[in-house]
């Protein structure tokens, strides 16, 4: 089984490898749904060939930035989010820095449970309002949301068995086996005196130093992979 771990630096915050970056995402995220075979699932019932002609604005809301990239695009573009981020902060953001691109459809990588399409959680690192929110009305386009780290998973699987975990503010999780796509929710289990996300995420990195956090990243999520194989 392969093990791809996005990093925890939070200047870079770089997909290891690069294909799971927003830009190679963008393809293979306009035909996945979550938990079935993305090869099966067609965007809006159009044909394979519909949907590649499509322009897809992939957006990636994070904890601290929220990341977009476009169809025919090659350089990500950002804006700074944080706590007091309500989805209609985000739709504006996004509309702002992306005025130039032209985009027939957008994805959304959102940071949270994610349930028949829909925000079915609110985030944790942001405001909320999210759940229940028009996210087509607000973009005036046709909307897919999937969680962030299951769309990165996507983005990096090639084919076998893969298990992400996405290292930033929180802790992101998603297995892809053969092509299915499973989203997961390791970050909130109970482990030692708290959760996953408390200590492998950037609040355990600052609470425990950089040396005692790279510990509990290779041992113990390490022990995933092993769980998994």
């Amino acid at each position: 089984m392969r093990m791809a771990a996005e990093s925890a630096d939070p200047v870079s915050r770089r997909v290891l490898p690069r294909a799971g970056d927003p830009g190679v995402a963008a393809g293979r995220h306009a035909r996945e749904s979550g938990g079935v075979n993305p090869s099966t699932i067609v965007a809006d019932r159009v044909t394979a060939s519909e949907t590649s002609r499509r322009r897809v604005l992939v957006v990636d809301v994070g904890g601290t930035s929220v990341k977009v990239l476009a169809t025919r695009q090659d350089e990500p573009r950002r804006f700074l989010s944080g706590p007091q981020m309500k989805p209609e902060q985000m739709v504006s953001g996004v509309k702002k820095i992306v005025r130039d691109w032209k985009h027939d459809v957008v994805s959304i990588g959102y940071p949270g449970l994610v349930l028949r399409g829909r925000p079915a959680k609110e985030p944790h690192n942001l405001a909320p309002a999210w759940v229940g929110f028009d996210f087509k009305s607000a973009f005036g386009c046709p909307v897919k949301i999937v969680n962030d780290a299951a769309m990165q998973a996507l983005g990096s699987y090639k084919d076998g068995l893969l298990l992400f975990m996405g290292l930033g503010i929180g802790l992101g999780s998603a297995l892809v086996h053969d092509g299915l796509l499973v989203p997961m929710e390791l970050a909130h289990l109970s482990y030692k005196k708290g959760t996953y996300e408390d200590y492998v995420g950037l609040r355990g990195l600052k609470r425990l130093g950089k040396k005692k956090w790279q510990r509990h990243v290779t041992n113990d999520l390490g022990n995933c992979k092993s769980r998994y194989s």
